[in-house]
């Protein structure tokens, strides 16, 4: 195919004016709700210390049927209707406190609210101490005053107030699956299970998962896999899980898919420290793609033996793909005008026509060693 090379387009200053640089409007960080800080104080460091002793109930019954435990917890943040909470001071990664996702809840008939897991570690079994200092000193001791605040502030007030109550995660903690429940104990369903990844390979801590019926060694692992994946998978093991050998990695975080009931992927919450989510598996697309031709038709055929079609719609939709047939039974369930038939209609009229190239770029003009990074090579278009 002949490529053409077209510069780039730059807007006209005598016709659009002076361009100027993005600057983000100011803006202020979540609304804090305002707390009796004694009684505030009181109750979270009463759920904490309740849900610590029994996360360490948990850990030893767990270590005495033999079943893998994480050194740590993991920690639900809820916030209060309509307010959010500072998550940038949930998080301490220095001490190995890591925020593994966050997301906002709306119930029905409900205001929504923020939820925030954390993994809070437990060095040789003993729980870190990180949010019960945190909320001692919010509790008793002030930041040094100012001109404005000669008393001062208390201390990780954004943090403390943030906070509406603390709990123990669970699997729906971790569950991120829409419109889908989680499984019940008896059924085995495929999912997505999210890891995050560490910051640095060559920095981060070691983070042991305690295997009591595997010996060292004895699991082989694929030499590129990262300790995080490598003890997610000696888990899955334990726990009678099937996992897949495959990895989907991402900068920040690796995709293992696996097969497991409720109670299993309760385990894996119990037992993996760096679990960000789990989700349902979903078909992938590669199914239709590859469907022989001569399959097809009793795929449409069924589609359009469910469709319900409205006698008078008021929305459209364009497609816009290559090979698009305007004789394909899918696309004549509405007997629509084409694109065609409506400009020839408009005649003399001024229309105005968007073109989006970005789908027809490549390479990236920002690659390395490209020759000009203001002229593209077109392809799948036609230019003539």
């Amino acid at each position: 195919m002949d490529v053409k090379y077209f510069d780039h387009f730059f807007p006209d200053p005598h016709v659009f004016g002076a361009t100027e640089q993005y600057k983000a409007k100011p803006g202020r960080g979540p609304e804090i709700p305002q707390r009796d800080r004694i009684a505030h104080a009181d109750r979270l460091l009463n759920e904490l210390q309740q849900l610590l002793v029994a996360a360490q109930q948990d850990r030893q019954a767990r270590i005495a049927q033999s079943l893998p435990v994480m050194d740590g917890i993991q920690l639900e943040f809820v916030s209060k209707e309509q307010s959010k909470l500072s998550l940038k001071d949930l998080e301490g990664r220095s001490e190995g406190v890591y925020l593994l996702n966050e997301r906002q809840v709306q119930l029905e008939g409900a205001p929504s609210f923020q939820i925030a897991i954390v993994h809070l570690p437990s060095p040789r079994g003993v729980p870190n101490a990180y949010f019960e200092d945190r909320i001692t000193q919010y509790r008793n001791e002030n930041t040094p005053g100012t001109d404005r605040n000669p008393d001062g502030a208390p201390k990780y007030d954004r943090l403390i107030r943030s906070i509406e109550s603390i709990k123990r995660a669970n699997l729906n903690s971790f569950w991120f699956g829409m419109d889908v429940a989680p499984p019940d104990d008896k059924t085995e369903i495929w999912c997505e299970v999210w890891l995050n990844r560490p910051d640095d390979p060559q920095k981060k801590r070691k983070r042991r998962v305690r295997t009591n019926s595997i010996e060292k060694g004895s699991v082989d692992e694929d030499d590129d896999s990262s300790d995080t994946v490598t003890s997610f998978r000696r888990v899955c093991r334990q726990l009678g899980i099937d996992c897949r050998p495959k990895i989907l990695r991402f900068p920040e975080q690796e995709v293992l898919l696996v097969r497991a009931s409720g109670i299993q992927l309760q385990g894996l919450v119990d037992s993996v420290e760096m679990l960000s989510s789990i989700n349902p598996y979903r078909e992938p697309a590669s199914f239709f793609l590859d469907m022989p031709p001569r399959e097809q038709p009793e795929w449409i055929d069924d589609l359009r033996s469910r469709l319900r079609v409205h006698a008078a719609p008021t929305s459209s939709v364009c497609v816009l793909d290559t090979g698009v047939n305007n004789g394909h039974p899918l696309l004549r369930v509405f007997e629509l005008p084409w694109p065609r038939d409506i400009l020839r209609e408009l005649g003399e009229t001024d229309a105005e026509i968007r073109i989006t190239l970005s789908y027809f770029i490549a390479p990236s003009p920002g690659r390395k060693g490209w020759g000009n990074r203001y002229r593209y090579r077109l392809q799948n278009c036609d230019t003539s």
